[in-house]
């Protein structure tokens, strides 16, 4: 007779599903499954003993509890008996058969007098009279066991059968084996331990149980016996076939212990690596012209439209990807951010910014910056505008010039629909080119008097003092500068950027002007001329200037790649930081296009003045503002509504856009800071504002094909368009390509 597989206490711990009992061990390390076991359940001979234990080896007189269900580690979802049916702490016997799956009840009767112990086997003592009645409170225990009502549902999980031949006959004994699934067949005896636990349709096997370790539960793993033989055994008239298994055969249960011990280590138990049977990725090296092609894009960079769409691009511009959708859309162009800066950045109003330009233009017109042989330093203070607080202070020289025309300086003055040109002396002061000092300390102040200006309390009133036909830009303007000082998001350095451009661009187009307090305390050099209350200097003006120059296009690089960062991931919370950022880039874009144009009609009209040939014409200016719509605003306001899908019509895609939707959800998803700006921008859409943003969007506003427009102010046909346009695209996104979709 085959003895019941002994199981060894090991440290005392206490598992959170064991309920408290007497002082015995709760914790179990390892079950010795030395010999082989067929798994049946027999009742006790006792009618009333129906719900006290059930069988498990070759002799159903051997009782033991199933090893997977004894596992203290075994997850929540591998097991199907809920968990209220597992005692906490249970130290006893009875414990164990909880913890392997059998209700509590049918513990009851375990030290009934019926049973007897003998050498470590559990025996009944009276036959069973009727295998019928066996048989119907069998179904009871088995449902009551897997912890359901119905006892279909537990056969499905032991799969048992009893024998025809053994259904209704009193006299057969109760000890007689059962078969699974079909008769004639033996179950896996031996290492293969059939689990007390329901499985699934894909674990259950046809032919046999056997407890292996699930891909879930890295915690339980046997070892495979070697060489099993099999034996054929008669009994009772029918035969029984096993297997016998080595004593190696072991089941391992990983306690708390084990896990701490093996902390660090490599874990032997790990079944998730041998299960994978193919790699990710590329396998192994890239082929030779693929490689180059990949470095190629690489160093080119991919375009915004397959940027923001995660898609692959090659090197070719347009790319094939944006061949493809412009066969959909006509207006799209393939673009990325470094082909917006020789469109924003014109060449020809930055050439004496250069160094070499700078060079050139001191030593034609600077004798020496020792008048008299003698240095002659000075502390300047420079403001921008009489709305501006902050100014900038700065160490200079005085220099020597070799003619008068240095120490004249043109102003061009806006009025009312028209600007006026005029020439008024200047002061002889600049920056040595030899005094270091001087030149580190300009772009240190530079830099700090941007920053100053950006923060100004009458920033917006300023930098559109000579707009007098519309508030939008001013409106706007104050609206983005309180989102700035309202939020705290590190996403606000985005708008915080874009104000300093447009500050920045500002002071590059207006003269820096000498402050009174410094005209007086020069006065007594005799060096500084009086009675001119917008005293400049030539010199330090073309200095200065050329720093913000540098500094400016810095910044407009970071901007744009703020904004590569921030569409990518396509995510809701950057959609304001991105929205305000663009308002202001969209005054910005408006100020570069009035911008060139003055500048050509001011040229224009000096060199007429001077009895000289023009240097520009007209159409140059009017083409650079063609392109700086269609490839800057239009095909960057395209792209952020694709990025928020602010009009799409796939039913699987949700629109975002809080400027026009009326669904209050939208705006819950965003900051207050935000969503008070919002609230701010919705009331100039669906307020007085609407009709003079669409009055803004005509084009052109006036006539505009002059060959020299001067006196009149050109300003008037860029101002307010481009945010216009943007600001009713939400609306309507065929504002963006001229009413056409």
């Amino acid at each position: 007779m085959a003895s019941v597989a002994s199981v060894s206490p090991s440290s005392k711990h206490s598992f959170p599903h064991m309920e408290s009992g007497d002082e015995s061990d709760g914790s179990w390390q390892r079950v010795d499954s030395s010999y082989s076991a067929s798994v049946g359940f027999m009742p006790s001979p006792s009618s009333s003993s129906m719900q006290s234990w059930g069988v498990i080896g070759m002799n159903p007189n051997h009782v033991q509890a199933s090893p997977v269900a004894m596992s203290p580690l075994q997850l929540e979802h591998d097991r199907t008996v809920p968990s209220s049916s597992y005692p906490e702490n249970a130290t006893d016997t009875s414990s164990v058969m909880a913890t392997a799956g059998m209700h509590s009840q049918l513990l009851s009767n375990f030290g009934d007098p019926q049973f007897m112990a003998n050498d470590q086997e559990l025996v009944f003592n009276e036959p069973f009279t009727n295998m019928a009645q066996y048989y119907s409170s069998f179904q009871s225990n088995i449902a009551d066991m897997a912890g359901i009502g119905s006892y279909e549902m537990a056969a499905q999980s032991v799969d048992l059968n009893i024998p025809p031949q053994f259904q209704n006959d009193n006299n057969v004994p109760p000890w007689a084996p059962t078969n699974l699934k079909n008769e004639g067949f033996s179950p896996a005896v031996g290492d293969e331990v059939i689990s007390m636990t329901s499985q699934s349709p894909e674990q259950r096997s046809p032919t046999h149980s056997s407890l292996q370790s699930s891909p879930r539960s890295p915690y339980v793993k046997t070892e495979p016996s070697k060489g099993a033989s099999p034996i054929r055994k008669v009994r009772s008239g029918y035969k029984v076939e096993k297997r016998k298994a080595e004593a190696s055969s072991k089941f391992v249960i990983m306690t708390p212990n084990l896990i701490h011990q093996q902390s660090g280590k490599p874990n032997p138990f790990e079944c998730f690596e041998a299960m994978r049977t193919t790699q990710r990725g590329r396998k192994g090296p890239l082929a030779h012209e693929t490689k180059e092609s990949a470095l190629q894009v690489r160093r080119l960079g991919a375009c915004f439209c397959c940027h923001s769409r995660k898609v692959k691009c090659d090197k070719e511009r347009p790319c094939k990807n944006c061949k493809k959708l412009t066969a959909q859309v006509p207006q799209i162009m393939c673009w990325q951010f470094g082909d917006f800066l020789p469109v924003l950045f014109p060449e020809f109003m930055r050439t004496h910014f250069r160094k070499d330009q700078i060079a050139s233009f001191l030593s034609e017109n600077v004798e020496t910056f020792k008048p008299n042989n003698a240095e002659v330093t000075c502390s300047v203070e420079l403001f921008s505008g009489t709305n501006f607080g902050s100014t900038l202070t700065i160490p200079a020289s005085f220099f020597t010039p070799k003619s008068a025309e240095i120490l004249q300086h043109w102003h061009v003055n806006i009025g009312v629909n028209h600007i006026n040109l005029q020439s008024r002396g200047a002061a002889p002061i600049g920056i040595d080119p030899d005094n270091s000092t001087q030149r580190e300390e300009l772009k240190k102040r530079a830099r700090e008097y941007i920053q100053n200006l950006t923060t100004e309390p009458r920033y917006a009133q300023q930098v559109t003092d000579s707009i007098r036909s519309t508030q939008i830009p001013r409106r706007i303007l104050s609206i983005v500068q309180r989102f700035a000082q309202r939020s705290e998001s590190s996403q606000v350095t985005l708008v915080k950027r874009a104000l300093s451009i447009y500050v920045t661009h500002y002071v590059l187009t207006r003269q820096l002007c000498l402050t009174e307090a410094t005209i007086t305390s020069l006065s007594k050099t005799k060096l500084v001329p009086r009675g001119n209350p917008w005293l400049t200097s030539r010199v330090l003006n073309r200095q200065v200037k050329a720093v913000l120059d540098e500094m400016l296009l810095k910044e407009m690089q970071a901007l744009f790649d703020g904004f590569s960062k921030s569409l990518k991931p396509k995510l809701r919370r950057e959609w304001a930081p991105c929205l305000a950022a663009f308002l202001v880039l969209c005054l910005f874009m408006e100020t570069v296009e009035a911008a060139a144009d003055t500048f050509v009609i001011s040229q224009n009209e000096i060199s007429f003045r001077n009895h000289s040939k023009p240097e520009y014409r007209r159409d140059f200016a009017l083409t650079l503002c063609r392109n700086i719509d269609n490839l800057p605003f239009k095909q960057f306001a395209y792209q952020f509504h694709q990025v928020y899908q602010t009009h799409t019509r796939d039913t699987g895609a949700k629109a975002f856009n809080p400027l026009a939707d009326a669904n209050f959800a939208q705006m819950d998803e965003l900051e207050a800071p935000a969503a008070r700006m919002v609230t701010e921008l919705r009331e100039l859409l669906q307020g007085d504002g609407w009709a003079e943003l669409d009055f803004l969007v005509a084009d052109p506003i006036l006539p505009n094909q002059e060959g020299h427009p001067f006196p009149r102010d050109v300003s008037l046909n860029y101002t307010g368009r481009l945010v216009a346009r943007f600001l009713l695209s939400f609306t309507d996104e065929r504002y963006l390509f001229d009413g056409q979709y």
